[in-house]
C-alpha cells in the first residue's frame, strides 16, 4: 500500500513538472513573438512602411522565420556552413523587403538596421562586461 501511494505521488510529481515545464516554454513563445511584433511595429513607424507593404513584409518575415528554423534543424552541417546558410537567408529577404520598399523609405531602412547594430553591440558588449565580473567573483565558470 505504501508503494502504491509512493509511485501515485512521484507520478503526481512528473506530471505536474511536465506540465509547468510546457507552461514555461509557451511563455517564452509568447514573450517572444509578443517582442517580434514590437520590433515590426517599431520598423514599421520608423522606415513609414504602408498597409500594403506591411503585409507583405511579414509574409516575408514569416517565411524568414521558418527558413531558418528548419536550417537549425539540420544536422548534417558543419557550424560554419550552417552559419553561411542562415546569412544568406537573412540577406534574401533584406534584398526582398527593399524591393518593396520606395527610395525614401530605403535610406530610412538602412539607417533603422544601423541602430539595431549599434544596439546590438551595445547589449553583447554588457553581457560580456557582466560576464567578466561574474568570472572575476567566481561566480561563473568557463567550460
Amino acid at each position: 500500500m505504501k508503494t502504491m501511494k509512493c509511485i501515485a505521488a512521484l507520478l503526481a510529481l512528473i506530471i505536474t513538472t511536465t506540465a509547468m515545464g510546457q507552461k514555461v516554454k509557451s511563455e517564452k513563445g509568447a514573450q517572444k513573438q509578443e517582442m517580434r511584433e514590437k520590433k515590426f511595429t517599431e520598423f514599421c513607424e520608423k522606415v513609414g512602411v504602408q498597409e500594403v507593404q506591411k503585409e507583405k513584409i511579414k509574409h516575408l518575415l514569416k517565411e524568414q522565420q521558418e527558413q531558418l528554423h528548419k536550417e537549425r534543424k539540420k544536422t548534417d552541417h558543419t557550424p560554419e556552413s550552417r552559419k553561411a546558410a542562415m546569412k544568406n537567408i537573412l540577406k534574401s529577404t533584406d534584398a526582398s523587403i527593399n524591393a518593396l520598399l520606395t527610395d525614401e523609405q530605403k535610406q530610412k531602412y538602412a539607417a533603422y538596421k544601423q541602430e539595431r547594430k549599434k544596439e546590438m553591440k551595445k547589449k553583447a558588449e554588457e553581457r560580456r562586461k557582466e560576464k567578466e565580473e561574474l568570472q572575476e567573483d567566481g561566480l561563473f565558470l568557463n567550460d
